[in-house]
């Protein structure tokens, strides 16, 4: 029983962990972007 519990853990773990990519990898798209437009202005 004990040992069921730990997966669920991580199970958990990593459903959290890819929304907090995706926020990151929207996050870095947006710099990204940024960098880019100044890049292009200046």
């Amino acid at each position: 029983m004990t040992t069921i519990r730990p997966p669920e853990r991580i199970a958990r773990h990593h459903h959290l962990e890819w929304w907090v990519v995706t926020a990151w990898g929207s996050i870095a798209l947006v710099v990204a972007a940024g960098i880019a437009a100044a890049a292009g202005i200046g």
